[in-house]
């Protein structure tokens, strides 16, 4: 039995997805910006148009060929897709993408929370030394119980968990950030002062942050 989208429900998804973009509840921007939601969009369209509702590739640039979007702003309309709960995401053997036609007429965010692994003790602890115990937004330098460890890239936009990726920050700060994205957030890695926004470059299925031009990542 053939399933046909209702045009208003996909046209409530793409509404919410440019509204995401622009806004979180502090005011910032969340996810990846309006450009990045124009290209989901864009992969959005493409998918509810296609035969099953998914697209299927060998690796990201052959993906990018498919749908018309090229191939370094693919990932992040991967990631804002993958998000919202409405696309099903599988990275390896190959790269596929579903649409869960089921979920458009819910209207609402069905994406399940992002697991994050525990940091160990000792990790914990390497992160705040190399970070100086100071919050990586504000700078202020804190006792241990004071700070918590966050994610500069966050896990739910499939940010790398990984202490590359992770920084100091207090518990205020850790709070605000919730699950945004803005570039010009970080302020301070490893004790280095964050000289301009924060890039992001997409390796082995995850962002890893780009920090004063340098990416830092871990090999897996």
């Amino acid at each position: 039995m053939s399933y046909k989208i209702d045009p208003d429900d996909l046209a409530w998804w793409r509404s919410k997805l440019l509204r995401g973009a622009q806004n979180h509840r502090d005011g910032g921007p969340r996810g990846f910006g309006p450009i990045a939601a124009q290209h989901a969009l864009q992969l959005l369209n493409h998918m509810a148009q296609a035969s099953s509702f998914r697209v299927e590739a060998r690796d990201l640039s052959s993906l990018a060929r498919l749908v018309g979007i090229r191939t370094k702003f693919l990932p992040r309309a991967v990631a804002m897709l993958a998000r919202s709960g409405i696309v099903r995401l599988t990275l390896r053997p190959t790269l596929h993408l579903e649409l869960r036609h089921d979920l458009l007429a819910r209207r609402k965010n069905s994406a399940q929370s992002t697991p994050r692994r525990h940091v160990s003790r000792i990790e914990r602890e390497r992160v705040l030394r190399e970070d100086g115990f100071q919050c990586g937004h504000c700078g202020r330098v804190l006792k241990p119980a004071q700070l918590e460890v966050g994610h500069i890239v966050p896990v739910s936009v499939l940010g790398a968990d990984a202490p590359a990726n992770w920084v100091a920050l207090c518990k205020p700060h850790n709070r605000a950030a919730w699950d945004a994205f803005d570039p010009e957030f970080l302020q301070l890695y490893r004790g280095q002062r964050v000289q301009k926004p924060v890039g992001v470059r997409f390796r082995d299925g995850l962002f890893w942050p780009v920090v004063n031009g340098r990416l830092r990542r871990e090999r897996r």
